[in-house]
Protein backbone atom coordinates (compact mmCIF):
# COMPACT_ATOMS: atom_id res chain seq x y z
CA UNK A 1 0.00 0.00 0.00
CA UNK A 2 1.51 3.45 -1.20
CA UNK A 3 -1.44 5.92 0.42
CA UNK A 4 0.90 6.94 3.85
CA UNK A 5 3.85 9.07 5.09
CA UNK A 6 6.10 5.94 6.05
CA UNK A 7 6.14 2.43 5.88
CA UNK A 8 5.36 1.45 9.17
CA UNK A 9 1.57 3.34 8.46
CA UNK A 10 1.53 1.82 4.86
CA UNK A 11 2.07 -1.76 6.16
CA UNK A 12 -1.56 -4.04 6.56
CA UNK A 13 -0.97 -6.45 9.92
CA UNK A 14 -3.72 -8.24 11.11
CA UNK A 15 -7.06 -10.48 9.62
CA UNK A 16 -9.91 -8.47 8.02
CA UNK A 17 -11.92 -9.14 11.11
CA UNK A 18 -13.14 -12.14 10.22
CA UNK A 19 -11.22 -14.51 12.06
CA UNK A 20 -8.30 -14.12 14.63
CA UNK A 21 -5.79 -17.52 15.93
CA UNK A 22 -7.46 -19.88 18.24
CA UNK A 23 -6.92 -20.17 21.93
CA UNK A 24 -6.74 -15.51 21.98
CA UNK A 25 -4.70 -14.47 24.83
CA UNK A 26 -6.32 -11.18 26.20
CA UNK A 27 -2.99 -9.83 26.99
CA UNK A 28 -2.10 -9.24 23.06
CA UNK A 29 -3.94 -6.70 20.97
CA UNK A 30 -5.64 -7.96 17.76
CA UNK A 31 -5.12 -6.17 14.53
CA UNK A 32 -7.72 -5.41 11.71
CA UNK A 33 -7.17 -4.48 8.27
CA UNK A 34 -9.74 -1.69 7.64
CA UNK A 35 -9.82 -1.61 3.73
CA UNK A 36 -12.66 1.79 4.27
CA UNK A 37 -9.62 4.16 6.30
CA UNK A 38 -6.68 2.36 4.68
CA UNK A 39 -4.48 1.37 7.50
CA UNK A 40 -4.52 -1.29 10.25
CA UNK A 41 -6.11 -0.96 13.60
CA UNK A 42 -5.06 -2.29 17.31
CA UNK A 43 -7.52 -3.59 19.25
CA UNK A 44 -7.17 -4.28 22.97
CA UNK A 45 -8.67 -6.34 25.46
CA UNK A 46 -11.30 -4.17 27.84
CA UNK A 47 -13.42 -7.13 29.46
CA UNK A 48 -15.21 -10.51 29.71
CA UNK A 49 -18.23 -10.86 28.09
CA UNK A 50 -21.13 -13.16 27.31
CA UNK A 51 -23.09 -13.22 24.12
CA UNK A 52 -25.95 -15.98 23.92
CA UNK A 53 -24.57 -17.80 26.52
CA UNK A 54 -20.90 -18.05 25.24
CA UNK A 55 -18.27 -16.16 26.72
CA UNK A 56 -16.17 -13.91 24.93
CA UNK A 57 -13.93 -11.43 25.48
CA UNK A 58 -14.51 -7.83 24.39
CA UNK A 59 -11.55 -5.62 22.69
CA UNK A 60 -12.02 -2.18 21.99
CA UNK A 61 -9.68 0.00 19.76
CA UNK A 62 -6.64 0.73 21.78
CA UNK A 63 -7.31 4.40 23.18
CA UNK A 64 -3.40 5.07 21.55
CA UNK A 65 -4.82 4.75 17.29
CA UNK A 66 -6.28 8.24 18.08
CA UNK A 67 -3.71 9.76 19.67
CA UNK A 68 -1.61 12.09 18.25
CA UNK A 69 1.86 12.22 16.73
CA UNK A 70 3.59 13.56 20.31
CA UNK A 71 1.93 10.89 22.40
CA UNK A 72 1.60 7.82 19.86
CA UNK A 73 4.54 8.24 17.81
CA UNK A 74 3.43 5.47 15.82
CA UNK A 75 0.21 7.78 14.01
CA UNK A 76 3.42 10.15 12.79
CA UNK A 77 2.91 8.46 9.68
CA UNK A 78 -1.09 9.75 9.10
CA UNK A 79 -0.43 13.04 8.51
CA UNK A 80 -1.12 15.80 5.92
CA UNK A 81 1.70 14.48 3.21
CA UNK A 82 5.34 15.60 3.87
CA UNK A 83 4.41 18.06 6.63
CA UNK A 84 5.88 16.39 9.46
CA UNK A 85 9.57 16.99 10.19
CA UNK A 86 10.55 14.67 12.16
CA UNK A 87 10.28 16.62 15.77
CA UNK A 88 7.63 15.12 17.50
CA UNK A 89 7.99 17.65 20.59
CA UNK A 90 7.25 20.36 18.08
CA UNK A 91 3.61 20.78 18.98
CA UNK A 92 3.05 23.75 16.82
CA UNK A 93 3.85 21.81 13.81
CA UNK A 94 2.00 18.39 15.04
CA UNK A 95 -1.29 20.70 15.36
CA UNK A 96 -0.47 22.05 11.38
CA UNK A 97 0.33 18.93 9.85
CA UNK A 98 -2.49 16.32 11.78
CA UNK A 99 -5.88 17.02 12.15
CA UNK A 100 -6.61 16.19 15.51
CA UNK A 101 -7.05 13.70 18.30
CA UNK A 102 -9.49 11.15 17.57
CA UNK A 103 -9.90 12.07 13.54
CA UNK A 104 -9.31 9.65 10.57
CA UNK A 105 -8.15 10.99 7.35
CA UNK A 106 -9.45 9.42 4.21
CA UNK A 107 -8.12 12.71 2.28
CA UNK A 108 -5.32 10.49 0.78
CA UNK A 109 -6.90 7.34 1.48
CA UNK A 110 -10.23 7.64 -1.00
CA UNK A 111 -9.01 10.50 -2.58
CA UNK A 112 -11.85 12.32 -0.99
CA UNK A 113 -12.81 15.45 1.82
CA UNK A 114 -13.73 13.48 4.20
CA UNK A 115 -12.98 12.48 7.99
CA UNK A 116 -13.66 9.91 10.04
CA UNK A 117 -14.27 10.33 14.15
CA UNK A 118 -16.82 8.09 16.49
CA UNK A 119 -20.51 8.98 16.42
CA UNK A 120 -20.98 12.28 18.24
CA UNK A 121 -17.20 13.15 17.98
CA UNK A 122 -16.58 10.38 20.54
CA UNK A 123 -12.57 10.19 20.87
CA UNK A 124 -12.65 13.50 19.70
CA UNK A 125 -14.18 15.61 22.48
CA UNK A 126 -12.00 18.43 21.96
CA UNK A 127 -14.17 19.73 18.89
CA UNK A 128 -17.54 19.50 20.53
CA UNK A 129 -17.56 22.67 21.82
CA UNK A 130 -17.09 24.04 18.35
CA UNK A 131 -20.46 22.34 17.20
CA UNK A 132 -23.45 23.76 18.32
CA UNK A 133 -26.17 21.42 19.97
CA UNK A 134 -23.69 18.51 20.23
CA UNK A 135 -23.52 16.40 23.82
CA UNK A 136 -20.64 14.55 25.35
CA UNK A 137 -20.86 11.24 23.43
CA UNK A 138 -21.50 8.21 25.90
CA UNK A 139 -18.85 4.71 25.45
CA UNK A 140 -21.90 2.96 25.94
CA UNK A 141 -23.48 4.26 22.76
CA UNK A 142 -20.55 4.99 20.32
CA UNK A 143 -17.10 3.06 21.16
CA UNK A 144 -16.34 0.83 18.35
CA UNK A 145 -15.79 -2.98 20.19
CA UNK A 146 -15.77 -6.59 19.03
CA UNK A 147 -16.84 -10.08 20.93
CA UNK A 148 -14.41 -12.94 20.04
CA UNK A 149 -15.06 -16.25 21.13
CA UNK A 150 -11.20 -16.76 22.81
CA UNK A 151 -11.18 -20.72 22.27
CA UNK A 152 -12.05 -20.60 18.24
CA UNK A 153 -10.93 -16.43 17.79
CA UNK A 154 -13.95 -15.89 15.66
CA UNK A 155 -15.78 -12.67 16.41
CA UNK A 156 -19.14 -13.07 17.64
CA UNK A 157 -20.92 -9.42 17.32
CA UNK A 158 -19.50 -6.02 17.10
CA UNK A 159 -20.55 -2.54 17.09
CA UNK A 160 -18.87 -0.15 14.71
CA UNK A 161 -20.22 3.29 14.99
CA UNK A 162 -17.96 5.72 13.08
CA UNK A 163 -19.49 9.44 11.95
CA UNK A 164 -18.00 10.49 8.11
CA UNK A 165 -17.65 14.69 8.76
CA UNK A 166 -16.79 16.42 5.71
CA UNK A 167 -13.22 18.05 5.43
CA UNK A 168 -13.19 21.65 4.75
CA UNK A 169 -10.47 24.01 3.86
CA UNK A 170 -10.14 27.25 4.74
CA UNK A 171 -11.40 29.42 1.72
CA UNK A 172 -12.20 33.38 1.22
CA UNK A 173 -15.68 32.60 0.46
CA UNK A 174 -16.72 30.95 3.38
CA UNK A 175 -16.39 33.64 6.70
CA UNK A 176 -16.78 31.23 9.37
CA UNK A 177 -13.93 28.32 8.67
CA UNK A 178 -10.28 28.97 10.46
CA UNK A 179 -7.54 27.30 10.38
Amino acid sequence: MNVWNNDATNMINGTDGTLWNPYVDKLKPLYLFAPEVCRSVSFVYQKPSNVCGVSTYRYQVNPQESQMPNFYPRNAGYGFKNCLNGNLTDTVNINKCCLGKGVFSLLYCKDAEFVLTGSHMYGSEQFINDIKGINKPSSLVASTWIEIDPITGRPLCGNNNVQKNFYIRKTKILENVYD
